[in-house]
């Protein structure tokens, strides 16, 4: 089994077991650790669903959560682009 494989199964079963930000926790590593990880987002959208007005709440917004995690998902990829070019500028 491959490592995204097992993260994906962790995922679903803190999304159903365990409480939120441990969700949270593991969405953050997989969105930096893995390219295009959508199913992060499929589980945050899910979490939102079920946990959505018991977690964080922000001036009664609903979807707070998937929302965040959306611009979060997003500054992964301007981070993880930014890495990469420093990182074949130091090569030169």
């Amino acid at each position: 089994m491959s490592l995204k494989s097992f993260v994906k199964i962790m995922l679903v079963v803190s999304l159903l077991l365990m409480p939120f930000w441990v969700t949270a926790i593991l969405f953050i590593f997989s969105i930096f650790y893995f390219d295009y990880f959508y199913f992060g987002l499929l589980v945050m959208f899910v979490l939102d669903l079920l946990y959505g007005f018991e977690t964080v709440t922000l001036h009664g917004i609903p979807g707070i959560v998937f929302f965040s995690s959306v611009i979060l998902f997003l500054l992964s990829f301007l981070v993880k682009r930014f890495i990469t070019i420093r990182h074949n500028y130091e090569n030169f």
